[in-house]
């Protein structure tokens, strides 16, 4: 008797066993995937269901990505990678296409006018941003971008402009690495030529030297910032901390950019492309809205309006007719009555 009933005892276990434990086997979420895998998954923002196929079997719980599935999270992959690196980034940045450098599209309240590579020979050496006040961005909107010098020079007169003391900065993202020495050379070397203030140039220079001496050199990652002012001149600043400020020489310093000898054709076209014809373009599709959709909407809803009328006459009779033949219910065994309507 003893051994039959330690025996039921253990079929009776293994029972419970055989029908709780897939229940909570189920519940354990993808314990052999790759962290790899999670982590990639995560980064890129993909959302395949497929991604992680759970399948039970007698050994426990097991996680895999099929060859299909991996070879079209890849390809997907690349395909978010280009459109990244050739659109705007999220709407919020312009990306340089040449480095995959990226800038934010405010930066103090100024607005991302945009892009370019500072190329010497087949060296990419730094992407550049221009940042300014959104009354010189919208002062462009009008022209075309098929003139490009002539909204150029517009642009340098706005921002040269010495009644609205406005701030123009240009930030230089590094792609190669360069010594403070050269950096500052090559900076100064651009910027003497188009002015006549030699000594503030030699503060210039010295400047730069500084701030790219006190990390060791403008490394890939490096941050130059240069605030213009027609008034306080290029303030200089290296990975977020100001170093000093050179006087008198926002306008040589924003032409180092700008004129038709600038260091970087791609961010002078870029500069056109996002800020000319914006208004234009705006003004005609609001219009076009305007003309079309309002008259349409209109039409369309008295339509709506003069059907529903006509519709409804011959619903409204029938169910009248069915809801008089209606009768009152009665609970049996409570007495209570209730109406056929509500």
């Amino acid at each position: 008797m003893m051994a039959q009933s330690t025996t039921y005892r253990v079929k009776a276990s293994v029972a419970w066993l055989a029908l709780i434990l897939p229940l909570l086997l189920g519940n354990v979420p993808f314990i052999l995937a790759s962290r790899h895998d999670l982590h990639s998954h995560h980064r890129h923002g993909l959302r395949n269901n497929r991604f992680a196929s759970r399948s039970r079997g007698m050994s426990g719980v097991t996680s895999t990505l099929s060859l299909k599935d991996n070879y079209s999270l890849q390809q997907t992959k690349m395909l978010n990678n280009d459109k990244f690196w050739s659109l705007r980034g999220g709407g919020t940045a312009l990306v340089d296409s040449a480095t995959k450098i990226e800038f934010e599209d405010k930066l103090d309240g100024l607005s991302l006018m945009g892009v370019g590579v500072r190329k010497k020979g087949p060296i990419k050496v730094y992407s550049v941003g221009m940042y300014s006040s959104d009354v010189v961005k919208g002062s462009l909107s009008p022209l075309s971008k098929s003139n490009q010098s002539g909204a150029l020079s517009a642009l340098r007169e706005s921002i040269q402009s010495p009644e609205g003391d406005t701030t123009t900065t240009f930030v230089l993202k590094m792609n190669f690495k360069v010594s403070a020495e050269k950096m500052a050379a090559a900076i100064a070397e651009s910027v003497d030529p188009r002015t006549s203030d030699k000594p503030a140039v030699e503060t210039l220079k010295q400047l730069i030297l500084d701030g790219v001496a006190a990390k060791g050199a403008a490394s890939p990652g490096t941050i130059l910032r240069f605030d213009c002012s027609s008034k306080a001149g290029v303030k200089v600043s290296v990975d977020g901390t100001e170093v000093g400020v050179a006087p008198g020489l926002s306008q040589a310093f924003g032409d180092v950019f700008l004129d038709e000898g600038g260091v970087s054709p791609a961010l002078r076209a870029s500069i056109v492309e996002n800020c000319c014809e914006i208004a234009v373009a705006t003004a005609s599709l609001d219009t076009e809205l305007s003309s079309s959709t309002t008259d349409q909407s209109v039409a369309s809803s008295l339509e709506d309006v003069k059907s529903k009328s006509v519709e409804s006459k011959p619903i409204n009779a029938k169910l009248k007719a069915v809801e008089s033949k209606l009768k009152t219910l009665t609970d049996h065994a409570t007495g209570v009555t209730f109406a056929p309507k509500l």
